[in-house]
């Protein structure tokens, strides 16, 4: 038996969901899995009608290459979303009947995202609920998303492991690099585009003061509580980012998280999360985000009902409050830049399999 993963190569670094692909492939290559080379799109990238067609024929070298590599009693670890879901869905049933194992390990579900202008209802059904349904195991970001997804999908809850939350691998890390900025501001880091985050574009109204990090700012108005500091690759931010909290919050409102992507936070582990408390930053949180419970309980940050709470919360939290939150952050830090949280539910799914197969 060999264990494979699916490592796709796009050319892109410049956002966080490339990160947390290419965290996932090193995981795997330190777990001596073997990689099978796949080539798809550049995220980045706006193809024209014939470039879509000529990858329609990529993805579809892509799955014969997968069914010509595994043999039967192989496992075989996805990244989902994959491209080429037709083709995939394809070749894997024909893997399936060869007793190949699949296991994937999910960063979004298109049935949750339909407020997205790509939104297809028929590619959501048939990548989320189809090719899911024939994995072996599924790994997904927490338990509300498990609770959530099972009822959606009719997939029963003892194949679906629990992440926790996603590591954030970072080789060069320097421990308590924060504390030698002397900094009160809170860090929002991300997507700043107004269709996305729209609260940002309101943060004037709070009397605190905000460090922005990421690409899509159109702000063209100066506010003195708000620094645009720009944009920067996933792996830069961790010695760039000045503040004593990272906020993570969504959608159009200040007072609550609403909208579509609001309500993703709801069964969503963002990635920002991980950047923060593996920078040893405490995080700011919408208190009925999916991701709350987590940080509360490792007591790593706060939760809130709404932004014009912040100044207030961030008076009340004393100096020793707050070196306990950071020296919490510190010891999570160290497990998710080692990749903790990924190995031991990858653990988790292998397990499974090996006592189905009993």
């Amino acid at each position: 038996m060999t264990i494979y993963f699916l490592k796709y190569s796009n050319g892109s670094r410049l956002n966080a969901g490339s990160k947390a692909r290419n965290d996932l492939d090193i995981i795997f290559e330190s777990l001596h899995f073997k990689p099978i080379n796949l080539i798809t799109k550049d995220s980045s990238i706006n193809y024209n009608k014939l470039g879509n067609l000529l990858f329609q024929w990529q993805y579809l070298k892509n799955a014969l290459k997968i069914s010509r590599i595994v043999k039967s009693g192989d496992i075989v670890f996805i990244q989902h979303p994959i491209q080429g879901v037709l083709e995939f869905s394809f070749i894997l049933k024909i893997l399936k009947n060869k007793n190949v194992k699949f296991i994937s390990i999910v960063h979004d579900l298109e049935i949750f995202r339909k407020w997205d202008i790509d939104y297809n209802k028929h590619r959501a059904y048939l990548s989320d609920i189809k090719i899911l349904e024939n994995n072996d195991a599924i790994i997904l970001h927490n338990e509300k998303m498990i609770n959530v997804y099972s009822k959606i999908a009719h997939i029963k809850s003892d194949k679906l492991i629990n992440l926790q939350i996603f590591d954030y691998l970072q080789p060069n890390k320097i421990d308590n690099f924060i504390n030698n900025k002397s900094s009160n501001e809170v860090i929002i880091a991300g997507n700043l585009r107004k269709e996305k985050a729209g609260y940002i574009y309101k943060l004037q109204n709070i009397p605190y003061n905000f460090n922005l990090y990421g690409a899509g700012y159109s702000e063209t108005k100066k506010y003195p509580n708000i620094n645009y500091e720009g944009s920067f690759f996933a792996d830069e931010l961790v010695n760039v980012m000045e503040g004593k909290f990272g906020l993570v919050w969504d959608g159009p409102s200040i007072n609550t998280c609403e909208g579509n992507t609001g309500e993703y936070l709801k069964v969503n582990n963002p990635h920002k999360t991980s950047l923060y408390l593996s920078s040893g930053i405490p995080v700011i949180i919408w208190k009925k985000a999916a991701l709350a419970e987590f940080i509360v309980k490792n007591n790593i940050g706060v939760a809130i009902d709404s932004l014009e709470e912040i100044p207030v919360v961030m008076d009340r939290i004393s100096d020793e409050q707050y070196s306990k939150m950071k020296a919490n952050c510190q010891n999570i830090a160290q497990k998710l830049c080692s990749g903790y949280f990924t190995k031991k539910a990858i653990n988790d799914a292998l397990e499974l399999l090996s006592i189905e197969g009993e």
